[in-house]
């Protein structure tokens, strides 16, 4: 204990000091939603988780392609397939960022779906690694 301008100041070791956790971040998709579509089954659910991630890079790197070729079909394409995967885990980024895309590849505005394909890119990495964390993926 010291004195410090008439007030008393506390030393404690780091090892006393209380650890605040971080606050987890959401998972960016609806596991209990997930859960009930697979009614319950963790197999399925293991599958599901599986089947995503044994698939996501191959969409990944087909979306970045479609865009850098401008093949606008294509893009809108691969887009509309990589939406229907993410619904399915009720992804809302992903799917809000799909969405965007396609609206984009409706109006043949190839330059505004730039922003949106780093979106979905985003989203899709962050969708893959929470998935690699579930407890049904192991």
């Amino acid at each position: 204990m010291n004195r410090f301008r008439g007030r008393v100041i506390y030393w404690y070791p780091d090892f006393l000091r209380v650890k605040v956790p971080e606050p987890r971040k959401p998972l960016p998709y609806d596991r209990d939603a997930l859960i009930a579509k697979c009614d319950g089954d963790a197999a399925l659910l293991h599958q599901v988780i599986g089947l995503f991630l044994g698939d996501f890079e191959t969409q990944l790197v087909t979306l970045q392609s479609a865009l850098r070729n401008a093949d606008i079909d294509r893009l809108y394409s691969i887009t509309h397939s990589i939406k229907g995967s993410v619904s399915y885990f009720s992804a809302a980024r992903a799917v809000a960022a799909a969405q965007e895309i396609e609206a984009c590849c409706r109006r043949g505005d190839l330059p505004g779906a730039v922003p949106g394909v780093a979106e979905l890119s985003d989203a899709l990495q962050e969708l893959a690694a929470a998935l690699r964390h579930d407890p049904a993926a192991a």
